[in-house]
Formats: structure tokens, sequence, C-alpha cells
């Protein structure tokens, strides 16, 4: 797990944007509406990826079928992505794992998310990070933490998508909790009774986010298991550090 403190200037808001889950290569991945978020959401918006951005299934994986795995090649795959992300990765605070980049690592000892990371030039996190946010501006400074992850989960329910992610908070303790893997756009909130630094009883929101992604639901396992399809795409995230709230909505 990656820990870092990370300091963001702001005067009233800041956005984010979670890129997570394209598995790019599959045949039923949806690159146009990923296009769609890149070409008219990035451009000025701080950007975490939160893995699985490739589908990188080989012939050896169990996983591997002839339809769905349109290209073969993960290098092609991966400078295809960074050229679509290049532009704006001055915005993009950190580049994360999935489970599927990391099945290619332990079967070919490449890290394909690390070169992708290292060819935009943005810092590699691994598999999940666990980050101080430090909100700045003239003789002022907010405080968040911030806990990102692939993540990992099996079930196909939304009720249980959402107990494991709110379920991080018996682990870390942060106000924003992120995680992908689930292929569902979700997010709730719920609080908990802290003590300032001056003594004062506080209720304390938490937000927890599943980032979506963009593997359509058809000629995959998604249909042949007879799950429920989710909306595709991302969340983006607008943060008023003083009043301690977030907005959030899906895009496109």
């Amino acid at each position: 797990m990656h820990v870092d403190s990370i300091t963001i200037p702001y005067k009233g808001c800041v956005d984010f944007i979670i890129l997570s889950d394209l598995h790019y290569g599959a045949e039923s991945c949806d690159i146009d509406s990923f296009q769609k978020v890149v070409k008219n959401y990035l451009d000025g918006r701080y950007w975490f990826v939160l893995g699985d951005m490739l589908d990188s299934i080989i012939y050896s994986d169990r996983r591997f079928d002839y339809k769905s795995c349109r290209i073969n090649d993960i290098i092609h795959l991966a400078n295809d992505l960074i050229d679509m992300l290049k532009p704006y990765s001055d915005k993009c605070l950190g580049y994360i794992t999935g489970n599927h980049e990391e099945a290619l690592r332990k079967k070919t000892q490449i890290d394909v998310s690390q070169y992708i990371a290292e060819q935009l030039g943005v810092p590699y996190f691994g598999y999940s990070a666990y980050l101080l946010m430090r909100f700045h501006r003239v003789n002022h400074s907010e405080l968040w933490r911030f806990f990102l992850s692939h993540g990992s989960y099996s079930g196909s329910t939304r009720c249980g998508k959402i107990r494991k992610i709110e379920s991080l908070s018996d682990i870390y303790d942060a106000d924003i909790y992120i995680t992908g893997h689930m292929h569902d756009l979700v997010y709730t909130e719920d609080f908990c009774y802290t003590l300032d630094n001056k003594g004062n009883l506080k209720e304390k929101k938490r937000y927890y986010i599943i980032s979506g992604g963009y593997l359509k639901p058809f000629d995959n396992y998604v249909e042949h298991k007879l799950m429920k399809p989710t909306r595709i795409g991302s969340p983006l995230l607008r943060i008023h550090p003083e009043k301690r709230e977030v907005n959030i909505e899906f895009i496109p």
C-alpha cells in the first residue's frame, strides 16, 4: 500500500475524476464512452486511475477467450492508452493497478500498470493508496483522508457491493473511500462522531464511491451468468474542503 501526502491548492471547490475498469482489449469494452470522458471532462481536473484499464488476458489464463480478447498485444494496448491520457497527465495524482494487470504480472513479470504510470510521468501506487489530502489556500488548510483501492469482491448484488466498501471504515480511518473492480457506479455516505482538537463533539461524514467501468454487458461473463447490467462511466467528485461536503455525479 502506498502512503503519501498531497497538497492541492483551492479557492472554492476541487474536482476529481476516477477512471477504472476500462478493460481495453476486450471485445465488449466501450472505448467510445471512455474517450468521451477523457476528451470532455479530464482537462483542468484532477484524476486518479483505479486499475483494470487493460483486460490483460493472455493465452495461459483460464479466462482467455479468442472471441472476447480482440487484441492480444498488451504493450500495443498500453501505448494506445498512454496516447489517450498523456495530454492530461499533469493533473493525474496517481495510478493504481488492478487484478487483471496483476494476473499478467504474476505470469509474465511485466507490470504493465507501472509501465503506463512511468510513461505518463505520474506516481504509481500499486494496488491501494492511503492519502492525506491537504487542500490549501492562503493561510488556511483543510485535511482530508482518502483511501483508494482497485478492490476485491465476487458478489453481484448492489447491497453486497455497498456493504463491502463500507466495511473499509472498520480498517482505515478516512473521509472518502473509493474502489473499483465491481463494475458499478454507486455512492453512499454515513457518519460517525469524533472529537476535534479542542475537545468538541463533531459529526464526521464519510463518503463511499464505487468507480464504475466500461465493459458492456454482452458477449462476456455478465451475459453468461445472467448478471444485472450496470451503468457505464466514471464518477466526478466535487469536493468542498471547508464545508466537508462532496457532490458526486456520474459521467458521461
